[in-house]
């Protein structure tokens, strides 16, 4: 089937149907997307990858998801992402993880900021008065303020 003169691939179909996808739901798994999938708009989303770093540093790799760039609206692009790595980020902070995102663009920006609402920036100095109490996931103390400050004293290490 052609449009426009451009050939396209069973994945790229694969994504106009079915919406954002990881490499193991595509049909033709175990494929890099071809130079035909990348002119008809197939791209990677893996936030933290861009600049040569790994994908949220510490969280080992995280699941890439494919999408078609004019078809998918970021916020379906990134509830596909969070939800196929939801046990690699559980440790990162909300305000990591939109950082991260925004690496895309605008666009991916905001759909951080409507996934995880306003996220507090630090003040002159570097003095972030808008920590919530967590629950440590390694030895289940709740403490207040970033889990790397309570790591040394955490005794599930």
């Amino acid at each position: 089937m052609a449009t426009n003169g451009r050939q396209r691939s069973t994945n790229w179909k694969a994504l106009m149907d079915r919406g954002p996808l990881t490499p193991n739901e595509l049909p033709n798994r175990g494929t890099r997307r071809s130079y035909k999938d990348r002119m008809n708009g197939m791209c990677v989303f893996n936030p933290g990858s861009r600049n040569g770093g790994s994908s949220l540093s510490g969280t080992g790799q995280t699941t890439i998801v494919y999408y078609i760039t004019d078809h998918h609206e970021p916020e379906e692009i990134l509830d596909k992402w969070y939800s196929v790595n939801k046990d690699k980020l559980e440790d990162f902070s909300e305000k990591a993880i939109h950082y991260r995102v925004s690496e895309y663009g605008k666009k991916f920006r905001e759909a951080s900021y409507e996934k995880f609402g306003p996220i507090s920036t630090p003040g002159c100095g570097g003095a972030n008065k808008d920590y919530r109490d967590q629950k440590c996931k390694k030895c289940g103390e709740v403490f207040t303020g970033q889990f790397a400050k309570h790591l040394p004293k955490c005794s599930g290490r």
